[in-house]
C-alpha cells in the first residue's frame, strides 16, 4: 500500500523517504514539520543558526512556535490515519 504525503508536504530532494511541510521561522530558529513515508512517522526538525541563549520571554515564544508546529504535524498525522481507515479519528 502506498501512502500519500500529508497535504502541503513536498518531497526532499536526495532523500528517498523524507517529506517536509511548511516551515516557520522565529528569531532565527527554523521549525519544519517532516514525514517519513517509509515509517509513516511525523516529527519536527529544528535548526538554529548558532548557539542560542534564550531569555525566559524568548523561550516562551519559541515554545509557542514549537507547539503550533507540533499541532499542525499532529493534525496532518490524524488526517492521514483517517484517510487510511476510511473515517475520522474525532469523537465529536
Amino acid at each position: 500500500m502506498s501512502l500519500m504525503p500529508p497535504k502541503g508536504y513536498s518531497k526532499v530532494k536526495g532523500r528517498q523517504d523524507l517529506w517536509t511541510g511548511v516551515e516557520s521561522m522565529d528569531r532565527g530558529w527554523i521549525v519544519t514539520p517532516t514525514w517519513n513515508s517509509a515509517t509513516g512517522n511525523h516529527a519536527l526538525e529544528v535548526w538554529t543558526p548558532r548557539l542560542n541563549f534564550l531569555t525566559p520571554a524568548e523561550a516562551r515564544r519559541l515554545a509557542q512556535v514549537l507547539l503550533a508546529a507540533a499541532d499542525a504535524a499532529e493534525a496532518a498525522s490524524t488526517a492521514m490515519k483517517a484517510q487510511t481507515t476510511g473515517g475520522s479519528q474525532d469523537d465529536g
